[in-house]
């Protein structure tokens, strides 16, 4: 008899632990966000020409590798940063990431200032003549949101894009964005996301 009671508390442990587990999993899920974006404005390089970055087509990037891919950002309210990255929609998978917050500010009301960094490793490189990223940029914006649910972000960006002063770029003239970012509808979030942190 007190065997099958032990066996029946331990079921009823297991059940609570399971259940706790999935309303984790649940909440941490909510806590994110993903959008497909356009970021679309100006480089100015160092000898003062001026190059300008805008989807090559309506909804396809030029910072994408594969023109298949779509540029999406990824709303990682967790651990308070935002990820800019290429995502294949057919498998649902981050090619790879473009840049990463590194610093974090929001409001009640949405409005949020971070600043996204290019992962440490070989600056991002872009289709055509577009100027490799390693820099910094300040993304300035506003979320929205409706029943409690993420709706949209959009942001202004202005920072340095390249930074020659690295070995792998000192070669090319440093470079300086301004310009947008703007969503164009949920997406869901990638199966292989992971909050790049680049503190650590």
């Amino acid at each position: 008899m007190q065997s099958k009671r032990k066996g029946h508390a331990m079921k009823k442990i297991v059940v609570i632990v399971v259940t706790l587990v999935a309303a984790v999993a649940v909440r941490s899920q909510a806590q994110t966000n993903a959008f497909r974006v356009s970021i679309n404005g100006t480089l100015t390089l160092a000898s003062g020409e001026k190059n300008f970055v805008a989807d090559v087509a309506p909804g396809v990037s030029i910072l994408v590798t594969n023109l298949n891919n779509v540029l999406v950002a990824i709303v990682d309210q967790t651990h308070r940063g935002i990820t800019v990255a290429e995502v294949n929609p057919a498998n649902g998978n981050v090619v790879r990431v473009i840049m990463t917050s590194v610093r974090w500010f929001s409001d009640s009301k949405g409005k949020f200032d971070t600043n996204l960094e290019v992962p440490l490793g070989p600056p991002a490189v872009f289709q055509g003549d577009l100027s490799p990223m390693n820099g910094d940029l300040e993304f300035i914006g506003q979320f929205k949101s409706k029943n409690n649910t993420m709706t949209s972000i959009s942001a202004k960006i202005i920072g340095v894009w390249l930074d020659s002063s690295f070995p792998a770029t000192e070669n090319l003239p440093s470079a300086q964005f301004r310009g947008t970012m703007k969503s164009s509808g949920a997406t869901r979030i990638p199966d292989n996301y992971v909050y790049p942190n680049l503190l650590v």
